[in-house]
């Protein structure tokens, strides 16, 4: 019994406990400065009676109590405070129904003193407490921020020092943090690095400090340094200082009590490649069998900062994407790929040589250097920071090349579009060929009047091996064999449409290179020779298309079947298809109904329409189609018509529309209509919540009906 009697009891104390009143404020002193807005906020819980609570604020001060704000009594503020209430420089602002927060805009030293919040009692009991008070210090605002101006140009690779002056009134309660940023274009600034207020570095890039891309520099007399060791194009942008003075609200709580951020300035970064310049000599010209001797001149602003990686490339042509690694030496000035016959040597500071011996006709080349700068970063790794390829310079190896004359006829001429065309390169007066081999290059030129451009494109090219190389615009129709290149002797090419169209029209042309061996058993273009140009053209005629429809059975009463046909007349149009929609409008310019449709591969569809059953579409001749629509209702009048286009076959043997037009309308309209009516449902409200009446209505409006028939009645079902 007595054990019984000892845990009830401590049962009972230990819920007054937990339900005894608790009112807090922010642990103090609160130290602030002066001018700015200060906030107080008093919070209660644990307590009984109503959730909204009011509060008492009131001012401690040199042994004297000042009312200030209740949320509770309107005449509770004393008389000397009222201007401040009523411009808003001192209120009381509710969070919560158990939150107030006073507020004070623009304090001073005279706001010095101790901030007591008081809750009125409404528990059954009086437990807790029932106040709680804060100091408040409000200092001068002595924090002084001084920018140093940051350098407007900065290359790539190289520090970047931004300095900031910043000191403040010697108050041992109070902390400086430094805080540099960058703002990019019109985004929002980004925090690079802090330090403070609790002796602290916290840095926007984590890994950039850690691998002491960031290093800050701390000196006398205020000045707080941070240098970027190594600047990066993304490192762009203006910079800022921002100081913050801080306090430590009861030696626990981080407090921002003044903030100043000046501008360092705008800092831009030269990316190395806008100052990477590579350049090689001059065109050369060699005897077979000697030397090439090449040189290449790397400059940069930042060049002493830079690990260059060098390549030599060789390609047939000055622009090509075919180049060919002949030597490279990497950023370490390890040289690959030497042999024999290819040497590379570092003459001096950014700049190298190339040396090709023994050179032969595949020799003649155009030769560039390519060079690729990296830049290490801090942590020991490295990055691309720019690539560039020096203007190709030729090399002739002197030679007797090749000699012989091209001609270009027409094989096969078209007469109108759709008509086959062949095209006969022939190679004549063939001298000092010996061994080698010819390809062969189609050109087509778009005609154009005098005073515009014209550009060439290139069909496809038939190698010295034979393979077809197709042109970029020409690729599907050559891999389609839509359009045929071939060699039918060793010295004539001939170029075949299979189906010419009105865009084809235009010059052509060919190009025969003539291919001779190298020493290493490869091929080398020795010699290319341009034919004349062959037009061709020929007159378009523009197709014509007329579509006639005709009512052969006229629908005149509910119930009755209505029927027309439509008949195509065209002209300029070579094996055409047709195909057939059948279309209804109401009124005349009204937005029309898709009916049914009948494609040029005979394939029937039915469009917008309820009862695909009642309607019916056929051929029933060359271009001649009927449409049936049976047991013919109210709602079926109106305007009907056909849509049709006429479909010709590509080389590809696709339909391809040609032209299009619409017949004229044939309407239906009963002469005589019986009883006709509309039906609409409505709801009597919305939303419905679950658990109410929802009351449906069903409207109906008739259409006919004459009053000498009687009473009409409806037979009404509810789905």
């Amino acid at each position: 019994m007595g054990s019984a009697l000892l845990a009830l009891t401590f049962v009972l104390l230990f819920v007054v406990f937990c339900q005894a009143r608790v009112v807090t404020v922010p642990a103090g002193p609160l130290i602030r400065v002066k001018g700015q807005t200060v906030s107080i906020r008093c919070d209660v819980s644990n307590y009984d009676g109503p959730r909204e609570q009011d509060f008492d604020w009131k001012l401690l001060q040199n042994g004297k109590v000042l009312n200030l704000l209740s949320t509770f009594d309107d005449k509770f503020t004393d008389p000397s405070l009222k201007n401040r209430v009523d411009s808003g420089a001192l209120q009381v602002v509710r969070l919560g129904d158990n939150v107030a927060e006073l507020r004070i805009k623009g304090v001073t030293t005279a706001d010095n003193g101790v901030y007591q919040c008081s809750t009125l009692s409404t528990d059954s009991s009086v437990v807790g407490n029932y106040d709680a008070e804060v100091e408040l210090k409000v200092i001068e605002n002595r924090l002084t921020v001084v920018p140093v101006a940051a350098p407007a140009v900065v290359l790539e690779g190289n520090p970047l020092e931004l300095l900031c002056n910043v000191t403040k009134e010697p108050v041992a309660s109070t902390y400086l943090s430094v805080t540099w940023s960058v703002r990019k274009g019109s985004s929002s600034p980004q925090d690079i690095l802090t330090f403070g207020p609790d002796g602290q570095v916290a840095a926007g890039s984590a890994q950039r400090y850690t691998a002491k891309g960031l290093q800050l520099d701390m000196r006398r007399n205020g000045t707080y340094g941070l240098t970027l060791t190594e600047a990066l194009p993304s490192d762009q942008g203006m910079y800022t200082c921002t100081a913050q003075e801080w306090a430590l609200d009861g030696g626990q709580i981080w407090q921002s009590i003044l903030k100043t951020t000046v501008e360092l300035g705008a800092v831009k970064v030269t990316p190395t490649d806008q100052n990477l310049k590579v350049s090689v000599g001059n065109k050369t010209t060699v005897d077979m069998g000697g030397t090439v001797q090449l040189t290449c001149a790397v400059t940069a602003d930042n060049l002493h900062s830079l690990a260059l990686e060098v390549a030599w490339l060789a390609s047939p042509a000055p622009v090509s994407g075919s180049n060919t690694t002949l030597v490279q030496m990497s950023r370490d000035g390890i040289v690959l790929n030497t042999s024999d016959l290819i040497g590379f040597n570092r003459v001096g500071p950014g700049v190298f040589q190339l040396l090709v011996r023994n050179v032969d006709q595949s020799s003649s080349r155009f030769y560039s250097c390519r060079v690729r700068a990296w830049i290490r970063e801090s942590g020991e790794t490295w990055y691309q920071a720019a690539e560039k390829t020096s203007e190709p310079v030729e090399v002739q190896v002197t030679l007797i090349a090749p000699q012989f004359a091209v001609n270009l006829n027409v094989f096969e001429a078209p007469q109108f579009s759709g008509n086959p065309m062949e095209l006969e390169c022939r190679v004549t007066d063939i001298s000092h060929l010996k061994d080698g081999r010819l390809g062969v290059s189609w050109l087509y030129t778009k005609v154009t009047p005098a005073d515009l451009p014209t550009s060439t494109q290139i069909i496809g090219t038939l190698d010295q091996h034979g393979d077809l190389l197709p042109g970029t615009v020409y690729q599907q129709p050559l891999e389609k064999a839509l359009i045929v290149l071939s060699k039918v002797k060793p010295e004539t090419f001939r170029l075949r449409f299979l189906q010419m169209r009105d865009t084809d029209m235009g010059s052509y042309s060919c190009n025969v290179s003539a291919w001779t061996r190298t020493q290493d058993g490869g091929w080398v273009k020795a010699k290319e020779v341009h034919s004349n140009e062959q037009t061709i053209r020929w007159v378009p005629k523009n197709p014509r298309f007329l579509v006639n429809a005709k009512a052969v059975r006229v629908a005149d009463s509910s119930g009755s079947t209505f029927e027309m046909t439509c008949q195509v007349s065209g002209e300029n149009l070579q094996d055409p298809g047709y195909s057939i929609l059948i279309r209804k409008e109401v009124t005349p310019g009204e937005k029309s109904k898709k009916i049914m449709s009948l494609s040029p591969d005979a394939v029937l569809k039915p469009e917008e329409v309820d009862d695909p059953d009642s309607v019916m579409l056929e051929k029933t001749g060359l271009g001649q189609f009927r449409f049936r629509l049976y047991g013919a209702q109210v709602s079926d009048q109106g305007l009907y018509f056909c849509d049709m286009a006429a479909w010709t076959r590509d080389a590809g043997n696709s339909w391809v529309k040609a032209v299009s037009a619409e017949s004229n309308k044939i309407p239906m309209a009963f002469a005589v209509s019986g009883p006709s009516f509309n039906i609409s449902v409505r709801l009597d409200s919305t939303p419905i919540y679950r658990g109410e009446t929802a009351r449906l209505e069903c409207v109906m409006t008739t259409q006919g009906v004459s009053s000498s028939v009687g009473v009409a009645k409806q037979d009404i079902q509810w789905f």
